[in-house]
């Protein structure tokens, strides 16, 4: 018996169809390669399973799960009837595939009629159901596209018409199909029928062809036709297909827009002179308003040089009146104020003329803010107010951008803050957000009195301002300017206020960062006045080439003040020949003389014997970044733009020479200053106390207290004013410290 059973699998092993024997139980008792190949199992796996095991999943031909009764062995065992053409998929579990089978399924009977066994015979039909379901597929898409498309023979006879043909052409497929296609061509279009025709038959396609079809109700209509050769079996061309789109409106508005573009073509032949002439006018002007504007500014910051400079030399007068100082003080005031109104002109119509250009460097962002924050206490602590900084731990510290720029946002969100709050504070929120890239998020709350809804869009509307009469200050240029800033930065502002509640200017920047090391050291300079240079010191000769003979005059003064060896050129030639002549180690250069202007005398000096060791340091009342760009690279060291102050005309004197200076308040050196009458050592160490905390409102309160006391203070009190308003904090205790030991008690 195990011999025939043996003999019986062998056979069931060679048999070329799958076969699957099971038991009337529904365990496999054998299989077949074939049957183990389709469904991805080995024999051993199959051995011995039932249909009930949960490594089989079977799922019917209309994709739902098969359940037990749709098995083919429970069908057969069921209807005890064999089972023929049964269509059943199977998810092979090794593969993680599915396939397609159809199974015929046979009962065997033993003497007694019981069914024994079921013998299952399947072939893998899953190619035939993957292009049924393509054909679906294709079929569904050709009934639901807009194009005709259209199937005939080669002699002309419609065999297949598609809804969109329908569409467009006006018959049924039971109306057209079996006709000629020549019903649809008009008679002097039918040549070219027959030349589509013979490109088939020579295994051609035609694409795009442009031409004319006739509807049902005999109307025409433009169309574009795709002709491509319909092959059988054996590969012989027994047809064509057509795709046809109706293009009636395209044609339509090509045809008017070739009507409007020959309309056109002459209007812009007529117009171009027209803008040719608009153009030039235009550049003319531009050209005209930036001329303007660089003459503007340097008429307005030359005088403006030697009223705010002569203002200052003389507060530093050491026998100068307390009234003598006030009004000093209001003519410097004034100045200032004269000075940032024009620099916000000039600023407003470079930016309006294209002329701002950013200069991204790496720089400290926390120390220019910590200096903002520091130069804005004063201001605020004198109106009562609360000035805030908070700051988050992730705000970076070193950035690449325009520092300078940023600066000046910082300053007039900052001060517009102070200048509207009356109580209250103001406070600075720093913070980050991150996307694509990092962004600054720089926040300016105040307390003040708030804007309404309507003027919040018009605030950065330039000259416009909300305070009335007398209390105008400025330009109402300041956030005009920053928003377009910002927008060059690729930033935004934007501000939140309610009437009564105060305001929110909020600053989004992206911002590049920079490593510790791109950024330059900060340079630690003297806070004191300047008053000589220290013993000992070479001294050098200095030229000024200035037409302007107050601002000669003035760095004449600043010059020898500090016992520098001076003579005044009055333009670029006589400043070339005194160079010949005289041999100066610098040189003041101004860039606009007659004559000869600055750039041109530098580069004759720079020629020169010995012209490529004397420093020549622009002194320029531009506004233009490209005018001083231009002076530099006609061999200028390095700029100071005028309206100058004396601690950048002798920082620049230090960098280029080396100068070492002895400063009014500079403990280590003693100078020929005579000595002030100093107040009580109780009043001075209450004045190191509050000099230590930085604390610059009760400095200056404190110091009304002590002029009050005795006339003999006013001239330490005087100076300790002087050096409170310039935010002078180490000079300010260096001064204390000096006299804390030498008071009386």
């Amino acid at each position: 018996m195990r011999a025939s059973e043996e003999k019986y699998r062998t056979l069931i092993r060679k048999i070329q169809v799958a076969v699957i024997v099971h038991g009337a139980d529904t365990q496999i008792l054998t299989s077949n390669p074939l049957s183990q190949e389709i469904l991805g199992l080995s024999e051993d796996q199959m051995h011995g399973k039932t249909a009930i095991d949960p490594a089989w999943h079977f799922f019917r031909e209309d994709g739902n799960a098969a359940t037990l009764n749709d098995y083919p062995v429970n069908i057969v065992l069921a209807s005890r009837k064999p089972l023929r053409s049964y269509v059943l998929g199977v998810h092979r579990p090794v593969q993680e595939k599915d396939v397609w089978v159809l199974v015929n399924a046979d009962p065997v009977f033993d003497k007694e009629g019981e069914i024994t066994q079921v013998i299952v015979t399947f072939v893998d039909i899953t190619e035939r159901k993957l292009a049924e379901r393509l054909l679906t597929e294709y079929a569904a898409i050709v009934e639901s596209t807009d194009d005709a498309i259209v199937g005939k023979t080669l002699d002309g006879i419609i065999t297949s018409w598609n809804k969109g043909a329908e569409r467009i052409l006006g018959y049924r497929a039971d109306e057209i199909v079996g006709h000629s296609i020549l019903t649809l061509i008009p008679e002097d279009r039918q040549d070219e029928e027959q030349e589509i025709v013979e490109k088939i038959r020579r295994g051609e396609s035609v694409r795009h062809y442009e031409t004319v079809r006739r509807c049902k109700d005999g109307h025409l209509i433009d169309i574009s036709v795709t002709v491509s050769p319909l092959k059988n079996s054996q590969g012989q061309i027994v047809g064509a297909s057509k795709i046809a789109r109706d293009i009636t409106l395209r044609k339509r508005a090509d045809d008017e827009l070739r009507r409007y573009k020959d309309q056109l073509e002459e209007t812009v032949q007529s117009r171009t002179a027209e803008l040719l002439l608009a153009r030039d006018s235009a550049e003319a002007a531009n050209k005209a308003k930036s001329m303007f504007l660089a003459n503007m500014s340097h008429e307005l910051r030359t005088p403006l040089n030697a009223i705010l400079g002569f203002s200052s030399l003389m507060r530093r007068e050491p026998d100068i009146t307390a009234s003598q100082q006030e009004k000093l003080d209001i003519i410097n005031r004034s100045g200032e104020h004269l000075l940032a109104l024009i620099n916000d002109v000039l600023e407003m119509a470079k930016i309006e003329a294209g002329h701002v250009k950013l200069e991204v460097i790496p720089f400290d962002l926390g120390i220019m803010i910590r200096d903002v924050v520091d130069m804005m206490r004063l201001r605020a602590e004198e109106k009562g107010l609360r000035l805030l900084l908070d700051q988050t731990s992730e705000f970076p510290r070193h950035i690449r951008g325009d520092k300078a720029r940023l600066r000046q946002i910082l300053v007039n969100l900052v001060g517009n803050a102070i200048k509207f709050t009356d109580m209250g504070g103001v406070t600075i929120r720093l913070g980050v957000k991150q996307n694509h890239r990092q962004h600054l998020l720089i926040e300016v709350e105040d307390s003040g009195p708030g804007i309404g809804q309507e003027d919040q869009w018009r605030i950065f509307t330039s000259f416009v301002q909300l305070a009335k009469g007398a209390e105008q200050k400025g330009t109402g240029l300041g956030l005009t300017i920053t928003r377009q800033i910002l927008e060059l930065m690729g930033g935004s502002i934007s501000v939140e206020s309610t009437l009564g509640k105060g305001s929110l200017f909020r600053i989004d920047l992206p911002v590049e960062l920079a490593a510790p090391a791109e950024v330059p050291a900060a340079i630690g300079l003297e806070t004191g006045e300047v008053v000589g240079l220290i013993p000992g010191h070479p001294l050098y000769r200095i030229l000024i080439a200035e037409d302007q003979q107050e601002n000669a005059l003035l760095l004449t003064r600043l010059m020898n003040d500090i016992g520098l060896e001076t003579k005044v050129a009055e333009n670029g030639e006589q400043c070339v020949r005194l160079f010949q002549d005289w041999h100066p180690d610098f040189i003041w250069m101004d860039g606009q003389m007659p004559v000869m202007d600055g750039m041109e005398a530098a580069r004759r000096i720079r020629d020169l014997p010995g012209g490529h060791k004397a420093k020549i340091v622009a002194v320029s009342a531009s506004a233009f970044k490209e005018q001083q760009t231009a002076m530099l690279a006609a061999g200028m060291d390095d700029l100071v733009r005028k309206p100058y102050r004396f601690g950048e005309v002798y920082d620049c004197l230090s960098r280029h020479l080396g100068l070492k200076y002895v400063y009014r308040y500079d403990t280590a050196v003693n100078t020929s200053i005579e000595p002030l009458i100093v107040p009580p050592k109780g009043d001075i160490q209450t004045l190191h106390e509050l000099a230590r905390l930085g604390d610059m409102r009760e400095i200056l309160r404190y110091t009304d207290h002590i002029a009050a006391i005795d006339q003999r203070y006013h001239p330490f009190a005087d100076r300790l004013r002087r050096l409170v308003k310039g935010f002078q904090s180490k000079a300010i205790l260096a001064l204390v410290e000096e006299y804390l030991h030498e008071a009386e008690d």
